[in-house]
């Protein structure tokens, strides 16, 4: 009896974390938060909450607790790529350069063909006025086959 409560309260748990995607991806953030939270206090620590409620309170404009939850996600998976890409974002939102340069290298070190970690990088050095560096991460993230329009625009705004 008791592995089939343990095996339901993993089931709600799991349908907890679904439906919260749902209303995640349907722009119902405060209820999506709502069930995250509830994953995170009732099931063994995994990463996705955290990640999916840093997605909702990002668009909610809640860049600090964002990038909390982005950190707690890493922690669990640090091995994650996109998980240093989204915070390293969350921290260039926050002008905290130093912390999103560190998190755009990391994913870099983890995954150095993703085009779209040197275009996040590039932004950075624009918007630093490491016009140079810009136009060479813009440069990459063309070769490696990015939103080539966006690295244009980038590359093109650090040229003038």
């Amino acid at each position: 009896m008791g592995i089939h409560f343990a095996a339901f309260a993993q089931l709600k748990t799991e349908n907890k974390l679904l439906v919260g995607r749902l209303e995640l991806s349907e722009k119902q953030y405060e209820n999506a938060i709502q069930k995250f939270n509830y994953v995170i206090e009732n099931y063994p620590p995994n990463y996705e909450p955290y990640y999916y409620r840093g997605i909702a309170k990002l668009e909610l404009g809640d860049v600090v607790g964002a990038e909390a939850d982005f950190s707690a996600a890493i922690k669990l998976r640090p091995l994650k790529t996109d998980l240093y890409i989204i915070r390293g974002s969350a921290r260039e939102r926050l002008n905290n350069y130093n912390g999103a340069f560190k998190d755009f290298n990391k994913a870099l070190e983890l995954n150095p063909l993703n085009p779209d970690i040197y275009l996040n990088r590039a932004l950075v050095y624009h918007y630093l006025e490491q016009h140079q560096k810009a136009i060479d991460d813009c440069n990459q993230a063309i070769n490696y086959g990015s939103r080539k329009e966006l690295a244009y625009i980038i590359r093109g705004m650090s040229k003038l």
